[in-house]
């Protein structure tokens, strides 16, 4: 982004004229902050919006819980941690990259993989590894391996703790066992010899995300896109895994313990989706280390919606790409189909545009479609996806994103956007740029609406910014500055094809002009 050295906002060259200009310059300013342009290339619909970019050299603390435990202190003795991650260089490159680590000094007062509870990484010959430290000379009490990762390959990878033996005072027993998840597969090991490395349960190790410090002297950092992580308080079965791999995890499930979605697109901090509020906090910039970078995501998270049976809902279908959530044409890619017999009988039916769906794919003119349900409680699911061409298939996204309608399930609690379970993000902002299809009235007053909600928006977040500012000590300072500094390194393409964008959608709406 072009930017000058003298001060923070500054012009960003949107310029519209009368109420456009400053409203242009605002609404820019918030998308370059939101860092989506450091990101793949490509489409991802789905919920799995946004990623942390690893570089190699930064990572994340998860011991910056709001609440008084952290999510160390908080393990149990037998737990599992879950991620999406994808390496855009060769996984076989000869370093170390750590995913998730705990990990402390030893007795000796030296860093050592025996004295390291657990470690789970690519190896330097690109197969996934884990192992837990047993403090003696053979170092390990489990070691595990697993098959190897591809280059630019999204692969949902994770491991399981499982002890059965009791507490005994403070000190957490051997584990019976440990397990290694690469997608639908699963490696299990027994403990071997030695002791696992947490003598003292309330001992407050931290979690990282991407990196470990061992015996070489160095840092064994992550080089690779991090998504979707979560930590449950159980040692889960590969089933109950691969089942929710592509799913959004509701904040109440059972025995999640902390759950990282990924989609703040800026900031600091890591924030914990469950109830238990375990937040992270990306590592501060320094002279050897750098933080995580914002980029967008492509993991494929299916989307699941709870409507009542016998209505017509508006049904969200997430996305993103380079050039934003509309930057591309959402096209319906199945019809519904019931769960309970895998027909289009009894599945209620799709709208868009004033029709009903009747022959797929179908091109839509926004990131909405209407659901009509049947008067029955079922599960019904279609699919959709993006693509930069309609009539090209080889401009498509890969891999069709799933919507699992429950119609009459489970009631939720909706955010102000009307998602079940939403974070009240999906609706704050105007998406754009415009598709270059004919608006009718509704739709003409319906995108006037959002630019009033998005100006508004923005002016109550100014004024918040500026309340925080005045409130803020000289770290807090110097880590705005740091973000500050992030944002005038990012390239200037993203915003020039988004303001580029902009015109045409003026235009149209003068065209339409007052009714």
């Amino acid at each position: 982004v072009s930017t000058q050295s003298t001060g923070f906002p500054v012009d960003l060259g949107c310029r519209r004229k009368n109420f456009w200009e400053g409203t242009m310059k605002s609404i820019c300013l918030f998308f370059v902050l939101l860092a989506i342009c450091y990101a793949q290339k490509d489409i991802n619909t789905g919920e799995g919006l946004s990623a942390l970019l690893f570089q190699g050299n930064g990572a994340v603390d998860l011991s910056n819980g709001a609440t008084t435990a952290s999510l160390s202190q908080s393990l149990p003795k037998s737990f599992t941690f879950e991620a999406w991650v994808m390496l855009p260089n060769s996984p076989a490159d000869g370093s170390y990259k750590t995913i998730v680590s705990r990990y402390d000094v030893g007795p000796d007062q030296t860093f050592n993989n025996r004295w390291a509870d657990f470690v789970f990484y690519v190896q330097a010959s690109g197969s996934l590894g884990f192992f837990m430290g047993n403090g003696g000379a053979s170092s390990y009490g489990v070691l595990i391996g697993a098959p190897e990762l591809r280059q630019n390959t999204w692969y949902h990878v994770g491991f399981s703790v499982l002890t059965t033996a009791a507490v005994n005072g403070t000190r957490i027993p051997n584990p019976d066992s440990a397990t290694v998840f690469f997608n639908d597969q699963q490696f299990t090991r027994t403990w071997d010899s030695g002791s696992r490395q947490v003598p003292d349960a309330s001992k407050a190790r931290t979690i990282y995300l991407g990196d470990y410090f061992n015996q070489d002297g160095a840092h064994q950092w992550f080089r690779g896109y991090l998504d979707e992580v979560r930590f449950w308080s159980t040692a889960l079965t590969l089933n109950q895994i691969t089942t929710r791999a592509s799913r959004v995890v509701d904040a109440n499930t059972a025995n999640l313990l902390a759950y990282y979605r990924f989609n703040e697109a800026a900031g600091l901090f890591l924030r914990d989706s469950s109830n238990n509020k375990f937040d992270g906090r990306l590592s501060t910039a320094t002279s050897s280390s750098a933080a995580p970078v914002w980029s967008l995501s492509g993991a494929k998270i299916n989307v699941d919606v709870t409507v009542a049976p016998g209505g017509i809902t508006s049904v969200f279908l997430p996305g993103t790409s380079p050039n934003g959530a509309l930057g591309f044409t959402y096209a319906i890619g199945s019809l519904p189909i019931a769960s309970t017999n895998g027909t289009v009988r009894g599945a209620g039916r799709l709208l868009a545009d004033g029709q009903f769906i009747t022959q797929p794919p179908f091109a839509l003119i926004s990131n909405v479609v209407s659901f009509e349900a049947p008067n029955t409680t079922t599960e019904v699911s279609f699919t959709y996806y993006g693509t930069y061409n309609f009539f090209d298939t080889t401009q498509r996204e890969p891999q069709a994103t799933t919507v699992f309608v429950h119609v009459g399930g489970a009631p939720c609690i909706p955010d102000q956007c009307g998602r079940c379970s939403g974070d009240g993000t999906s609706c704050s902002c105007l998406q754009l740029p415009y598709n270059g299809y004919n608006l009718n009235d509704i739709e003409r007053i319906l995108l006037l609406f959002e630019i009033e909600q998005s100006v508004s928006l923005l002016n109550s977040l100014e004024s918040r910014l500026k309340a925080i500012i005045s409130g803020l000590g000289s770290q807090q300072l110097a880590d705005l500055q740091m973000l500050i500094n992030q944002v005038q390194q990012f390239g200037t393409n993203c915003l020039l094809q988004y303001c580029n964008a902009l015109d045409p959608y003026l235009n149209v709406l003068a065209a339409i002009g007052p009714q």
